[in-house]
């Protein structure tokens, strides 16, 4: 058993994969195993992850048919062996000494701070030990930030994944890292953010053409995710807000009737009201017209309103 599992979902990223791997080979932590899996990749990729394996004993290297990044992650949580658990995505990757933690076990989840590849980090947070009694308040403060949505920037106990019978949800190919975090947070009580060597997200894949989604595809997203935040005890208004834009933006407006399916959403008013619990009217009535109307209205509504 090794102290830690790196677990890589790949497909088609063969020019930035070196880039990722090396990254993770070249640590000064050592006692990790680094998990590839092939997602029925149509390029070199699978070819580059053999060659890797065929040279450091700590790459071990699964193929499988096109799944999506959920069923990959998931092959991975299956064959772990570490008592930590790290994911990273196969076009980004890690400065160095980003896998050199303290791995205590009094620490339930570690966190790292991230940066775009090309700037500056959108958010950033200093070295903070969080405990019991402070855990659930610190998540309520914190949730709606990039790194507590994510399953990337972060460091898992393998025996709560276990406990909690946790996987990615294979439906889904957008958010379902925050599934994830969702279920895993309730089996945590305690968390480490470490300050230092970041995790380097490229973003020179436009998202809007790399996640576009069927209406039936973002309404049971939404469903399910509006399930789980059901279980929390603490309310995170901002996250059901950014879930929401996130999603509205995303769905094909190919689709006939968007505009109205949206209007009759059953998660959708779900989210709406989550986010107005203890809110004044006026509030309230923002936040209803803000997400119901269409984004172009909202935004000139808005433009017209600061004006005066």
């Amino acid at each position: 058993m090794c102290k830690l599992s790196v677990i890589i979902p790949v497909y088609n990223t063969c020019v930035a994969l070196p880039r990722c791997i090396e990254s993770v080979l070249g640590q000064d932590f050592s006692d990790f195993e680094l998990l590839l899996i092939d997602d029925g990749s149509t390029d070199d990729s699978g070819e580059m992850c053999d060659a890797y394996a065929d040279k450091d004993s700590r790459v071990r290297v699964f193929h499988k048919i096109r799944g999506g990044p959920s069923s990959a992650r998931n092959i991975g949580l299956d064959n772990a062996t570490g008592v930590w658990v790290t994911f990273i995505d196969s076009d980004d990757y890690v400065d160095a000494g980003y896998l050199s933690l303290p791995y205590s076990d009094d620490v339930d989840l570690y966190v790292r701070n991230w940066n775009f590849a090309k700037s500056n980090a959108l958010e950033h947070f200093d070295s903070t030990f969080v405990d019991n009694e402070h855990y659930w308040g610190f998540l309520q403060e914190r949730m709606y930030g990039f790194a507590f949505r994510t399953a990337c920037c972060s460091f898992f106990k393998r025996t709560l994944i276990e406990q909690g019978r946790i996987r990615f949800d294979e439906r889904f190919h957008l958010g379902e890292d925050t599934l994830f975090v969702l279920d895993y947070y309730p089996f945590g009580s305690t968390l480490q953010i470490v300050d230092g060597a970041s995790y380097r997200y490229d973003r020179s894949q436009r998202w809007e053409d790399k996640h576009r989604l069927s209406w039936d595809e973002a309404e049971s997203y939404l469903s399910v995710f509006m399930d789980k935040y059901g279980k929390l005890p603490i309310e995170v208004p901002t996250l059901n807000a950014q879930m929401l834009g996130l999603f509205r933006a995303q769905i094909d407006k190919r689709e006939g009737n968007v505009y109205c399916k949206w209007l009759c959403s059953e998660p959708v008013h779900r989210m709406i009201r989550s986010q107005t619990v203890h809110k004044k009217p006026l509030e309230v009535a923002k936040c209803w017209i803000k997400a119901m109307l269409p984004i172009r209205i909202w935004k000139t509504l808005r433009w017209v309103l600061s004006s005066h």
